[in-house]
């Protein structure tokens, strides 16, 4: 019997709706797919997510998931900072 693949997402909130949704859209495809997929938050903070990143990568080896997928909580900072740009009618990079 094959080995059932675990998938560790990391998110940055689970307190709005956006990221709410993804992690049920992820939850809904690892049961479809018959994947293990763990659900993991980092409170808005970057440096919680590394860490929590890094313990994941660094668990003993029978407890490391196949994948990790992430979304950076600075791309979400970022997003926010460009829509606020755009609402005042200037352009600019994170």
């Amino acid at each position: 019997m094959a080995k059932k693949l675990r998938i560790v997402v990391s998110l940055t909130t689970n307190d709005n709706d956006y990221q709410i949704e993804q992690a049920q859209s992820a939850e809904q495809a690892g049961n479809r797919l018959g994947v293990t997929v763990e659900i993991i938050y980092a409170d808005n903070d970057a440096i919680n997510q590394s860490t929590q990143i890094l313990k994941v990568v660094q668990a003993p080896a029978e407890q490391r998931p196949d994948a990790v997928v992430f979304e950076p909580v600075e791309a979400q900072r970022c997003h926010k900072w460009r829509v606020r740009r755009r609402r005042r009618g200037s352009a600019g990079r994170c």
